[in-house]
């Protein structure tokens, strides 16, 4: 038996469509075509002062590593950190990822701030979540208490702060016309009930006419 030029066809196609998840997308370069992706969540964290810490940035890519920084938010921009002995980066390897570290030997109470981290790629440039950090000390009944930074006092808060503080007030309007809504209630009850024993008096008088 024979097999038609177009069931020839038919099986080379589904071959094909077959075998392109395995074999992936590629550019011309023959590099796989991907960007490079930043796991960084959002949150804050306290730090006692003069303690060590350490921030992470996981950084997933595809063939070559991207130039990877970070920088401290300040309003509306993002400065470049200014490295020493106290406070360096470094790469570390881990599983299916490399990350970036901005280790603090130290922290000072001007290491206050945000701070993020961002790749340069192909497509652009990429900005990861931001870490707010809050330096505290231990006062004399172990209570801890934020400190300021060495200009006397804190950053300007930056821009997803902002828009955070923002989307709370706008959520708690609506929670504030609330007690007068009650109020006018309470005060249309009390004018109905009122009106209510008004009229009672008024049928008794009426019974009494007609009697």
């Amino acid at each position: 038996m024979k097999t038609s030029p177009g069931m020839l066809g038919t099986g080379k196609l589904f071959s094909v469509l077959f075998l392109i998840p395995h074999l992936g997308i590629w550019n011309i370069d023959g590099e796989k075509s991907c960007d490079a992706q930043l796991y960084v969540k959002r949150h804050s964290v306290n730090i006692s002062a003069g303690t060590s810490y350490q921030l992470e940035c996981p950084v997933e890519y595809c063939t070559s590593r991207p130039n990877v920084t970070w920088c401290k938010l300040r309003g509306n921009s993002c400065l470049d950190l200014e490295y020493s002995h106290r406070k360096h980066i470094r790469w570390e390897s881990r599983k299916n990822m490399s990350v970036l570290i901005l280790y603090f030997d130290q922290v000072l109470a001007s290491d206050n701030g945000s701070y993020r981290c961002s790749a340069i790629v192909p497509s652009g440039l990429i900005e990861s979540h931001s870490i707010t950090i809050y330096v505290t000390e231990h006062t004399r009944n172990d209570s801890k208490h934020l400190l300021k930074n060495t200009t006397g006092a804190l950053e300007p808060p930056s821009k997803e702060q902002t828009e955070d503080r923002r989307w709370i007030l706008y959520s708690l309007l609506p929670l504030g016309g609330l007690p007068l809504l009650i109020t006018c209630f309470c005060l249309f009850c009390c004018l109905r009930k009122h009106q209510g024993k008004q009229k009672k008096p008024s049928d008794t008088e009426e019974k009494e006419i007609n009697l």
